[in-house]
């Protein structure tokens, strides 16, 4: 039995998922760590979106899970959802959205999918630690010029670097899309698909008491993006709308 049931959709979303466009910021972000009333919350609420808020690992669940397209961790609070893994990587791989941020630990990222390993040679960023430094400015690269996370936007937009993380400890699967400007051997932003979801990891912190915590479009389209199934998957999810409606109208 799938732990992760598919959403039902509304009537008008049966016929064609892609053709039925989500309302702006449709998106649900479930957000970990620190406070309902902390940084980022707030700040994904402003931007629009609806959310839910755990600060357990144990309230991680297929059943929470099941109620948000997203889920977002906040600044070194990846370490604290070890044993939640497999059941995040499950559930990004059945078409949701995975952004961490910040980790604040040197050594492996406990919560990405196995396939799509990336270790922090160090946790210890360039730069003061009293205010943004522009040492730690982010470099679009050429992919993320591309990319829809950071296309459009300039490296002064995306939210400073705060890792050291090398570019042979970020598996090959990811697009790297923002490395550190002083030292382009850091990587910055990178984003990757697992199975029919979406995985983003970025070195910054996003909250509003940041020192740098990007602009508004940079978290709108990280957001969005992450969100959006591969292409395959929308089909698979327009399907599963349809069975289970039928299943509805014939009991």
């Amino acid at each position: 039995m799938n732990p992760f049931p598919a959403r039902s959709l509304s009537s008008s979303c049966l016929v064609a998922l892609l053709v039925c466009a989500p309302a702006a910021h449709a998106t649900v972000v479930g957000i970990f760590g620190g406070s309902s009333t902390g940084a980022f919350p707030v700040r994904a609420a402003s931007l629009g979106y609806a959310t839910e808020f755990w600060w357990l690992p144990a309230q991680i669940t297929p059943p929470s899970l099941a109620n948000v397209d997203v889920l977002y961790v906040t600044s070194g609070n990846t370490a604290k959802l070890s044993n939640e893994a497999a059941t995040i990587v499950s559930w990004v791989s059945q078409g949701n959205g995975l952004i961490v941020e910040q980790p604040n630990v040197t050594g492996l990222v406990a919560i990405l999918p196995p396939s799509l390993p990336i270790s922090i040679w160090s946790k210890d960023y360039d730069g003061t630690n009293v205010g943004p430094d522009p040492v730690r400015n982010v470099l679009i690269t050429p992919a993320g010029a591309l990319h829809p996370i950071t296309a459009g936007l300039a490296g002064s937009e995306i939210c400073q670097n705060l890792e050291r993380v090398l570019h042979s400890d970020v598996a090959p699967g990811y697009d790297i899309l923002g490395v550190q400007a002083s030292n382009t051997n850091y990587v910055a932003v990178a984003a990757a698909t697992c199975g029919l979801g979406r995985v983003v990891f970025h070195t910054g912190n996003a909250g509003t008491n940041s020192f740098s915590p990007g602009s508004d479009t940079y978290i709108q389209q990280m957001l969005d993006w992450a969100a959006v199934p591969e292409p395959h998957a929308a089909l698979a999810l327009a399907a599963a709308g349809i069975l289970s409606a039928r299943r509805r109208t014939s009991a």
